[in-house]
Order: C-alpha cells, then structure tokens, then sequence
C-alpha cells in the first residue's frame, strides 16, 4: 500500500564476488563490493512509496566483470 517504509537488503553470492549498486523507490544508492562468500546488509533507507509498489533496483557492475546478488529484503511500513 502508500506509505512509509523502512527499506534494507542483504546482498552479495555464496559462491562469486559481486559489485552492485540498489536502490530503494529513489533513495540514494548503494554501492556493495563483496568478496566471493560474503554477505554484507545495506543501511535502512526510508522510502516513500506513492504509487502502490516498492521498487527496488538493483545495477549491474558497468564492466560486467562481476554478478550482483540480494538474497533477503526486509521492509516495514513506518506510517
């Protein structure tokens, strides 16, 4: 639904090194460089979702030397 919400997201891969860049609904973005094997949680965001969807994004690395990954979002609506 509109709203609110507290925004943060698990990222990186069990088995490659990852570099991506997420963003939530427009909030300023995260850049995550992980080794192969390492998880690393981003900072909570405060999004404000006013078109009925969360949106998430999720930027590959330019050079398409590595994969992204996110494994877990985790959302709560704050108002």
């Amino acid at each position: 639904p509109y709203g609110v919400y507290r925004v943060r997201a698990k990222a990186g891969d069990i088995s490659l090194p990852t570099k991506q860049k997420i963003v939530f609904e427009g909030t300023r973005p995260f850049n995550l460089t992980l080794g192969a094997g390492e998880f690393d949680w981003t900072t909570e965001r405060i999004a404000d979702v006013k078109d009925g969807r969360l949106t998430v994004r999720i930027y590959l690395d330019d050079d398409n030397e590595a994969v992204a990954g996110l494994s877990e979002i985790v959302f709560q609506r704050a108002k």
